[in-house]
């Protein structure tokens, strides 16, 4: 099974016996097999190590829960990217810059020292075909252009951190864990500029909450109104930037990411998917809560707002 239908939640082939086991997290589940570790030993953060360790991972019989662990490692070698390092509109790019890190994720990218930085040549490439970058909808139509399976699941009205960790368990994790990449909408606040929307990339599904990488800088709680502040924005220099690696709790997600979406990417054919109904792992990163198994149907595509950046 392809992982468009994974994306999908198509029902397709029986459920495997392998799966189970322990937490995907920075100590979890143990990858036994050689050729496995010896390509995520070589991740660097380029798209050519990036492509060679998911066709290995994507070849190689294993558990669920092995998967899983190397698809994390794999998202987790990605280089982090700033928005407001871009030439053009760097403050209303998080829509293209944290794109640009799903489609590394999934080994896609370019010879930056002759291209310049790939958000920037994916942006010129919506601009060429017509599209907006604030639409999730046609950053969709920009995803398969490039060759790349996108879909994207409307959020529903989280009443707290337990519903969206809920929510986020059942309908993201088990497509992640199967290898696809992710970016989400959020509602952003004090970036300098008023309320505005924004796209962050999701690194992975925590048992704590989202690992992401936010393009604009280190966010802080949401508050009432789901609207995520920021301590401190990334420089106007440099790729490096103070939003790598951060971790939004369960109770930051209902706020920020209720009635929004989330954006997946699978690379066609590649890698191939867990069945529908296959035990996903018992945790994500920090580990300990079991996830429930994979959905038989598709969640709800969402309907689309303009949304992606500030503006």
């Amino acid at each position: 099974m392809g992982l468009l239908s994974w994306l999908s939640g198509k029902k397709e082939g029986q459920a495997s016996t392998g799966g189970g086991g322990g937490a995907a997290s920075s100590g979890g589940s143990r990858i036994s097999n050689a050729d496995v570790n010896n390509a995520l030993r070589k991740l660097d953060g380029t798209p050519g190590s990036i492509t060679e360790a998911r066709r290995v991972v994507g070849s190689t019989p294993m558990s669920n829960s092995e998967r899983a662990e190397a698809y994390r490692r794999i998202n987790g070698s990605v280089t982090y990217r700033n928005q407001r390092d871009n030439a053009d509109d760097g403050d209303v790019m998080c829509n293209m810059t944290s794109m640009a890190m799903a489609m590394n994720g999934l080994g896609l990218g370019t010879d930056e020292s002759k291209t310049g930085q790939y958000e920037n040549v994916l942006d010129k490439k919506r601009a060429g075909r017509g599209l907006s970058r604030y639409d999730e909808d046609q950053r969709e139509t920009l995803a398969e252009g490039l060759g790349v399976d996108a879909v994207t699941l409307k959020t529903p009205g989280f009443a707290n951190g337990d519903a969206a960790k809920a929510w986020y368990m059942e309908n993201v994790f088990p497509r992640m864990a199967a290898g696809a990449t992710a970016t989400f909408g959020v509602e952003g606040g004090n970036g300098g500029g008023g309320k505005f929307r924004h796209v962050i990339r999701l690194e992975w599904v925590e048992d704590k909450g989202l690992r992401t990488d936010d393009p604009f800088g280190a966010g802080v709680q949401a508050d009432e109104a789901g609207t995520v502040g920021y301590s401190k924005l990334n420089e106007k220099q440099g790729q490096g930037g103070v939003g790598a690696n951060g971790l939004l709790s369960w109770e930051q997600v209902a706020r920020m990411n209720k009635n929004k979406y989330v954006q997946l990417y699978a690379t066609k054919g590649q890698p191939k998917a867990p069945p529908a109904g296959a035990k996903v792992p018992e945790a994500a990163k920090a580990g300990g809560t079991k996830a429930p198994t994979a959905p038989a149907a598709a969640a709800p595509k969402a309907r689309r707002t303009s949304v992606g950046g500030r503006k």
